[in-house]
C-alpha cells in the first residue's frame, strides 16, 4: 500500500507511526496506530489531516 511511504512498523510495540517530515511545520508527525493488518485507517489519516493522497488514484483517472 502507498501508506507505507509514510508509516513505519515498530515491531516491539506493534504500532505504526508516520516517519516523514512535513514541510509546513518542519517536524515529524507523532501519530501512532495499533497495526491490525490493514491500512485503511492510516490512509484516512494521511488524506484527512495531511492532505496526502495515493497518486495512483489520480493517474488512473487521467488515463480514462
Amino acid at each position: 500500500s502507498w501508506v507505507w511511504d509514510y508509516f513505519l512498523i515498530e515491531k516491539n510495540n506493534d504500532i505504526c507511526k508516520i516517519i516523514r517530515f512535513f514541510k509546513e511545520n518542519k517536524k515529524e508527525c507523532d501519530q501512532k496506530y495499533k497495526y491490525d493488518g490493514g491500512t485503511k485507517n492510516m490512509a484516512y489519516y494521511l488524506q484527512t489531516y495531511h492532505k496526502i493522497f495515493d497518486k495512483n488514484i489520480f493517474d488512473d483517472e487521467l488515463t480514462l
